[in-house]
């Protein structure tokens, strides 16, 4: 999945691509092992040859996916252009790059079984196999996610696993020469062109790139206005977080998050208390502090992926006044640091993304909703970034904007964000949110973008859908937001 990311992302659609894509390669090749099993005599030849196939695959597929990857996503495309192409892409990718050496192993699994099976019996040279290939599994699992990806990245992580694919084929082949051409002569030509600029926007240079056990994040800069994105598992013009030289409004449903402690509706002088969960480099920050200004006021960001707040510190840095409002936890899921949270808190936000279009489904339902109820004061509200079309909200908006209501007795609206693909929905505890008449004379030093997501053109009303909402136990949000992504070109 790491692998991919950098083109295609890491949505669960994406990731039940490849599982598919996985468990059917290992069908065929179980199957056609079994098969061979019963015709050839001599096994070790033919498994050290399936495992020189699958090594080799393996290391010429790392320099055949960047131009692959290209191909399948051309330059310049926009978000929502591309939407359909990361699940088709994805699909593409893994049929050529997985299914190879995901069969090839799997149809030496049987041979394995037969040729210890003759020496040891078969059920117990199947439990040896069985219980080995458990042990290479939660060696690979957590190998790879706390050592190989984050320490030495996904290419050389595959290097090693072909490499001690191929050391394998070395004992077993009867041609040890042979053998050891595939195990040294292939390594020296494989690429090690990386994927940093893969999805690149026009005009924007490439700062840093770092994986983390989450997932593959990067810094880019526009040089004519020194602005920087921070990407995760994304690229083209999709975001995570915005920062500019100096700080100041970062723009887009950012400012527009700047409304949340407004509609709280605060007294001046009155210490003020929220949560962001989603914290990212803290883009929306900057916002809170001028609609705070007033007050005294603090923070706490949650953030799951510690990496994500290293590489912010050091690329898209808050100013010193900043920090000083500022307690941040990382390493920590959104929902179940929420429950750490104190009562009778302002306001608590929502900007978390898992993948370049999903909000974890977890963040999602009712029962959250009541979670954030219960952790605000009488007049707090609840800000939720979502992503929606221009001209009126998606499906997956509606059901969010309707459990909201339903949780929040029918104090909640949505508002679209002028010249974005977002709308930001607001709920307040007990209470009504304020108009755009009552709200105006407080928006003086805001940028006009959010005023405009104010007028009535730009803000929805809950409507009732009956019989569903998300919930834990039933939510096809992922499936929702795919949906809405796919058909926004008529696809």
């Amino acid at each position: 999945m790491h692998w991919l990311a950098p083109w295609f992302g890491t949505s669960s659609l994406v990731w039940a691509n490849q599982i598919g894509v996985v468990l059917l390669a290992m069908a065929l090749g179980g199957w056609a092992g079994a098969v061979t099993a019963r015709k050839d005599k001599d096994l070790n030849p033919l498994i050290a040859k399936i495992l020189i196939g699958a090594g080799v695959w393996i290391l010429i597929s790392i320099p055949l996916l960047p131009p692959l990857a290209n191909a399948l996503l051309p330059e310049q495309l926009l978000f929502e252009e591309a939407a359909f192409l990361f699940l088709s892409g994805a699909l593409s990718a893994s049929l050529l790059f997985f299914s190879i050496p995901v069969f090839l192993l799997s149809m030496a699994t049987p041979l394995l079984v037969e040729l210890r099976g003759a020496k040891r019996g078969a059920g117990r040279a199947a439990g040896e196999l069985a219980a080995a290939g458990t042990l290479g599994s939660l060696f690979g699992v957590f190998g790879g996610t706390f050592l190989g990806i984050p320490f030495v990245g996904v290419e050389l992580t595959f290097v090693f696993t072909a490499f001690l694919l191929l050391s394998g084929a070395w004992f077993l082949c009867p041609k040890k020469t042979v053998a050891a051409f595939f195990l040294f002569g292939f390594i020296p030509f494989v690429s090690s062109a990386s994927a940093d600029d893969a999805n690149l926007p026009a005009d924007a240079k490439v700062l840093a790139v770092t994986q983390s056990s989450y997932q593959r994040l990067r810094v880019i800069e526009f040089p004519a206005s020194g602005e920087r994105w921070l990407q995760m598992n994304e690229g083209l013009d999709s975001y995570q977080s915005r920062w500019n030289p100096g700080g100041g409004w970062p723009g887009g449903y950012y400012d527009v998050m700047g409304l949340t402690p407004l509609f709280a509706q605060t007294e001046k002088g009155q210490p003020v208390a929220g949560w962001l969960i989603g914290l990212g480099a803290g883009s929306g920050i900057y916002p809170l502090a001028h609609a705070l200004q007033q007050n005294p006021w603090t923070l706490t960001g949650v953030e799951i992926d510690p990496q994500v707040w290293k590489i912010s510190q050091a690329y898209l840095p808050l100013t010193d006044a900043l920090q000083d409002h500022l307690q941040v936890l990382t390493g920590m899921d959104g929902r179940a640091a929420l429950r750490l949270a104190p009562q009778n808190l302002d306001f608590i936000m929502v900007d978390a993304y898992s993948n370049q279009f999903e909000i974890p489904m977890s963040l999602a339902t009712v029962e959250f909703f009541r979670e954030v109820h219960g952790k605000l004061r009488v007049g707090g509200v609840f800000a939720f970034n979502v992503g929606a079309r221009q001209e009126s909200l998606s499906q997956e908006s509606k059901f969010l904007l309707a459990g909201l209501a339903e949780v929040f007795g029918g104090f909640a609206r949505g508002h679209q964000v002028p010249h974005t693909r977002n709308a930001v929905l607001f709920a307040r505890k007990e209470l009504p949110l304020m108009e755009l008449v009552d709200i105006a004379p407080a928006l003086v030093g805001f940028p006009k973008e959010v005023g405009a997501a104010l007028l009535p053109g730009q803000t929805y009303h809950a409507e009732p859908l009956p019989n569903f909402r998300y919930t834990d136990s039933r939510n096809p949000l992922a499936l929702d937001q795919a949906k809405h992504w796919w058909t926004l070109r008529g696809w």
